[in-house]
C-alpha cells in the first residue's frame, strides 16, 4: 500500500472524546492486534496545502467519521517521532484512511511519542 509522503505537510485525525493517553493508545493497539492488523492505529489523513486554514483541512479529513470530537496531529510530527503512515482502504474505508505503523515490539517510549503528537480532543468541524 501507499505511504503518505514524509515531506508533504498534512494532518492526521482520530475520532475520540478522550486525550491520547498511554492507556488509550494501548487499547487501540490491542484492538488492532486482536483483528489481525498488527501494531497499527487508524487515522484519516489529508494534505495541508499552503494557505488553507487548519479547520478546513480537518473538515476534509473527518469526512465520514461518526465522532463528535477528534484528536489532530501534524503528519510531520508523526514522522519525526518515528512512525509511518500507510494508506489502508482494503475493507471499504474512506479514501484517506491510513494506518500509523508501530515497530515491533511496541515500547512505552513509542506509545508516549505517539500520544504527544496529538492535540487534546476538539470539536469536529461542521
Amino acid at each position: 500500500m501507499t505511504v503518505f509522503p514524509s515531506d508533504v505537510a498534512g494532518i492526521a485525525v482520530m475520532g475520540s472524546a478522550h486525550r491520547c493517553s498511554p492507556d488509550v493508545v494501548k487499547r487501540k493497539l490491542e484492538n488492532a492486534n486482536s483483528r489481525g492488523l498488527g501494531n497499527v492505529i487508524s487515522v484519516q489523513v489529508e494534505k495541508w496545502p499552503d494557505g488553507m486554514a487548519r479547520e478546513d483541512v480537518i473538515r476534509r479529513a473527518v469526512e465520514g467519521l461518526p465522532h463528535k470530537k477528534v484528536l489532530v496531529a501534524d503528519t510531520q510530527a508523526l514522522y519525526t517521532a518515528g512512525f509511518t503512515l500507510r494508506l489502508e482502504v482494503s475493507n471499504g474505508q474512506q479514501p484517506n484512511h491510513h494506518h500509523v505503523e508501530f515497530a515491533d515490539p511496541v515500547t512505552d517510549d513509542m506509545i508516549d511519542a505517539f500520544g504527544r503528537c496529538f492535540s487534546d480532543p476538539e470539536p469536529k468541524p461542521a
